[in-house]
């Protein structure tokens, strides 16, 4: 939920990879309705980012970076986040916004990105990078035997695999997998706006 109870105030994210974690991978994830963190690599970690649906992000979709107010906290000095970023697609949805469309990868940092595919709510082809998202020449990490799919494939498997049992879906995943699949749906401040929380 995005604008409810949380301390910081508007807290709808997804996944946060903090500063100086090193190696992790996201793998095969769909991630929808959140604001920003789909995901989101901080200072001086490292990983790969290969094989997730991304869609209708409202801020960003996978980030790279630190928050500058935070470089003073460290000691050694912060660096950039380096990834490698394969077979991705990010379309967006009803929330997503910006003057320019948005990118697949913002913010700062150093990625590797091979086959990653981005939409507007059109279906027209966007950038998949901000310049201030430096190309690697090599992958920094990447996990032995792992054979990604190629993007023009991604969402066909994902929908149908995707989650802990795909094959017995509670009633909220499978509107949210429905969500992606019709376009529609949005981030939300209330469980009421959803019908709220499920019964026992």
């Amino acid at each position: 939920m995005h604008d409810s109870t949380h301390s910081s105030g508007r807290h709808s994210k997804g996944t946060l990879i903090h500063d100086f974690c090193r190696e992790i991978a996201v793998i095969g994830n769909l991630y929808a309705h959140n604001d920003e963190r789909n995901p989101y690599f901080k200072s001086n970690t490292s990983g790969v980012i290969v094989n997730n649906l991304i869609y209708n992000p409202a801020s960003n979709a996978i980030q790279l970076g630190y928050a500058p107010l935070q470089i003073f906290e460290f000691n050694p000095r912060p660096r950039l986040a380096e990834v490698a970023i394969v077979g991705n697609v990010l379309r967006h949805g009803p929330d997503t916004r910006g003057l320019r469309p948005m990118p697949l990868v913002s913010r700062h940092g150093r990625a590797w990105l091979k086959d990653n595919a981005a939409y507007d709510r059109k279906g027209r082809e966007v950038r998949t990078r901000t310049i201030m998202v430096r190309p690697l020449k090599e992958k920094p990490v990447w996990p032995a035997g792992l054979k990604p799919l190629p993007a023009e494939q991604l969402e066909q498997h994902i929908l149908p695999n995707v989650g802990a049992r795909p094959w017995d879906r509670d009633a909220i995943d499978k509107r949210i997998v429905a969500t992606v699949r019709e376009r529609k749906g949005g981030i939300i401040d209330s469980q009421e706006a959803v019908g709220g929380y499920p019964g026992p």
